[in-house]
C-alpha cells in the first residue's frame, strides 16, 4: 500500500476509535411560536427548562430567549437541545424590567403562559404538567398563547 493510503486508513480507524469512545450525543429543536399579547411595547421572555426544580423561575431556566414584542406573534427556535423533558414558560415583559411582575398577593400582572397550555391554580404550573419530550429525529414546535 502506499503511504497516502496508510495514512488514510490510520485516521479512519482512529475515528472510529474515538466516535465509539466518545459517541456524539443526539440533539433536537424546540419551536416555540407566542401569540396572544396585547401591545408591541416591551418584550417577550421565554424559557426553556429541563427541570421541576426550576421551572418556571425566571433567570433558573435551562437556556431563555429574549425578543421585541412585535406584530401578532413572535416565533423563536431552541438548537441543538439534548433530547429529554422540557418545560417552556413565557411572559410579556411590558415594563422591560426583566421580570413577572405581580400584585401583593402574587398574581401576575403581565401576560404569561406555559408549554400545554398549562396554568396553576394556587401559583405556578407544575413541571409534569408542561413537559414535552424532544425525541430522536425530532424537532417540537410548541404554540403558546398568552393571557
Amino acid at each position: 500500500m502506499n503511504k497516502t493510503l496508510k495514512t488514510f486508513m490510520l485516521w479512519m480507524f482512529c475515528f472510529a476509535i474515538a466516535t465509539s469512545i466518545y459517541p456524539v450525543e443526539q440533539q433536537g429543536i424546540i419551536k416555540v411560536t407566542v401569540r396572544g399579547f396585547k401591545s408591541s411595547t416591551g418584550t417577550i421572555k421565554i424559557g426553556l427548562y429541563k427541570s421541576a426544580q426550576t421551572f418556571p423561575k425566571v433567570e433558573k431556566q435551562y437556556k431563555g430567549k429574549t425578543v421585541d414584542a412585535v406584530g401578532d406573534e413572535v416565533r423563536v427556535a431552541f438548537t441543538e437541545i439534548p433530547l429529554g423533558e422540557y418545560a417552556v414558560a413565557v411572559f410579556h415583559d411590558e415594563n422591560s424590567n426583566g421580570k413577572l411582575d405581580e400584585n401583593t398577593i402574587g398574581i401576575p400582572q403581565e401576560a404569561y403562559g406555559c408549554s400545554n397550555g398549562t396554568r396553576g391554580v394556587f401559583g405556578p404550573p407544575s413541571f409534569d404538567d408542561a413537559k414535552v419530550t424532544l425525541r430522536e429525529n425530532s424537532s417540537q414546535e410548541l404554540i403558546i398563547n398568552i393571557k
